[in-house]
């Protein structure tokens, strides 16, 4: 009898073990080794990664050392993949770095068509975690299809064109290319006309081959060599950097750092997050050349947010920091006047915040209470005005713009000295332009002016008043970290003239 029921035990606890395998990857985690020299590495799943009922084990991968995941969304105009949402949303919870990807049909045609189905389902946020999409181009899998779709080399370079520009002008950011030499070289002619677009090369190599126009530039590599021996996907993935960068292609970087008068002087901090959650403070001592010395940390555990921003929302002339948590849950952190810690304990003030693309702060009634302004993946723009309860300071928000889906950054601060907070954008093709405030609470900016070029080697921009002359200076990072002031010369027709390096390492801050 015992040894029966043993054998009942052993063969139940065989089909648990199976069945367990067949809903979830949980202990069957299988990360390639990484290519000498890389650290950085992720997967890319769709569909097929479901099959029989099966679960990814998010939590497994990201404890195996993964650091990001590419998810396919769609394909042509009518095919979501039923796993995207799923994989999107426990990806990220797990810690990943998520990007969504739509494989492209050019047999189909609609190139527009087919980029918009694609936004309109990859979810795209600026939430920090969030990876610029891709166009996966490689050879047809469906039989019958014709070599490069039926399309000559000319169609297939202005299909491809129309596809990236479309998501690039719905999204507001650079979408990525993946592709393998052996599809685009014949396919495209070996165009170099794309290689503004970051590119995911697909290569079973042990380095990855040159590619017309990038070169050996690229961004991701799918590699899994030891799979392509054996004529299997091969879908392990390496990035070509280091976390903190990675972090700064999912615009990670744009929101570790703001600027706001922490001090009460008149001249504006710098207020910046680590990789690890502490929180620094580089205080303004009066140097229009070298404005920022030697940080402070002035707090921990912030790596808890999406986002944060300084701004004065209590009216006491000292910089507040307000900041949205993945659960799109919004906080206050009160200013106490010290300036070697400022900031205790946050009070939650909002929900939902997680919906919007852009979110500035900064004094747009002219009350002397930094208010909000927001931009959503539609373009909308929208206003939250500081009622002046430091419990409660903001309601219900106002429609006050669209088209906003345009500009890759927004700041928010007084350029012409009014004491109104106007706002400040760059377009993914580098122009910087100006939204004066008129002074109407319901609608503040207007038509826009171009007062600048060249932005685009920016991944950071920041509004403040550093020089306190009561006029918004810009302060930018570029991604290898230097740090740059353009001070406001005071005129609102073109306030911003050639800026000056000011700091380096600042992409150490996500």
């Amino acid at each position: 009898m015992r040894t029966h029921t043993s054998l009942l035990v052993l063969a139940l606890t065989l089909v648990a073990q199976l069945l367990l395998a067949t809903q979830s990857d949980a202990g069957t985690i299988d990360v390639a080794a990484l290519p000498p020299g890389y650290t950085v590495n992720g997967i890319d799943v769709s569909s097929h990664d479901h099959a029989g009922g099966k679960t990814i084990n998010w939590a497994g991968r990201r404890a195996a050392g993964e650091e990001f995941a590419f998810v396919k969304a769609t394909e042509g105009t009518s095919y979501v993949n039923p796993y995207f949402s799923q994989d999107n949303r426990d990806a990220k919870a797990a810690g990943l770095y998520v990007g969504a990807y739509a494989f492209g049909r050019p047999d189909l045609g609609n190139p527009a068509g087919q980029a918009n189905h694609f936004v309109n389902n990859l979810q795209w946020t600026a939430d920090g975690r969030t990876l610029p999409p891709f166009l996966d181009l490689e050879w047809p899998y469906l039989a019958g299809t014709p070599d490069c779709y039926g399309l000559s080399q000319s169609q297939m370079r202005t299909w491809i064109s129309t596809f990236l520009t479309t998501v690039q002008a719905r999204i507001g950011r650079t979408p990525m290319i993946y592709t393998n030499v052996n599809w685009w070289n014949p396919c495209t002619g070996s165009s170099s006309a794309f290689a503004g677009y970051p590119l995911d090369i697909s290569s079973c190599n042990s380095t990855p081959p040159s590619v017309p126009g990038w070169g050996t530039n690229w961004t991701f590599w799918q590699y899994d060599i030891d799979a392509c021996k054996r004529g299997a996907v091969h879908d392990s993935m390496v990035f070509k950097g280091s976390v903190t960068q990675l972090a700064a292609l999912a615009g990670g970087a744009a929101g570790g750092v703001t600027a706001g008068d922490v001090t009460g002087d008149g001249r504006s901090e710098l207020v910046a997050r680590r990789p690890d959650g502490t929180l620094w403070m580089y205080r303004n001592g009066g140097s229009n050349t070298a404005p920022y010395s030697s940080g402070t940390q002035v707090g921990v555990s912030w790596q808890q947010f999406l986002w944060h921003l300084a701004g004065d929302v209590t009216g006491d002339r000292r910089a507040d920091v307000v900041a949205a948590r993945q659960d799109g849950t919004l906080w206050l952190y009160t200013n106490g006047g010290s300036d070697a810690s400022p900031y205790g304990n946050g009070t939650q003030i909002g929900v939902a915040w997680q919906q919007f693309r852009h979110v500035v702060l900064g004094d747009v009634t002219g009350d002397g209470r930094a208010d909000l302004v927001a931009s959503r993946p539609d373009g909308t723009l929208w206003l939250y005005v500081n009622g002046g309860s430091n419990s409660a300071p903001y309601g219900s928000g106002s429609q006050v713009g669209a088209g906003w889906e345009q500009f890759r950054h927004l700041a928010l601060a007084d350029v012409t000295g009014d004491s109104r907070a106007d706002l400040i954008a760059s377009r993914p093709d580098g122009t910087l332009w100006l939204y004066t405030n008129g002074g109407s609470d319901a609608a503040p900016y207007s038509t826009g002016a171009q007062i600048g070029v060249s932005w685009e080697q920016f991944d950071r921009v920041l509004a403040g008043d550093v020089t306190g002359d009561a006029r918004a200076d810009l302060v930018a990072t570029r991604p290898d970290g230097t740090l740059w002031l353009y001070v406001n010369g005071g005129s609102n027709s073109a306030p911003y003239g050639s800026g000056t390096q000011i700091g380096a390492g600042w992409e150490q801050f996500v």
